[in-house]
């Protein structure tokens, strides 16, 4: 039961990519 963790995953793999440049 990690939805949140999964969430938080997934915000600081596309947080990186979006906010990379």
């Amino acid at each position: 039961h990690d939805q949140m963790k999964d969430k938080l995953s997934v915000k600081e793999y596309e947080d990186p990519f979006k906010g990379s440049k």
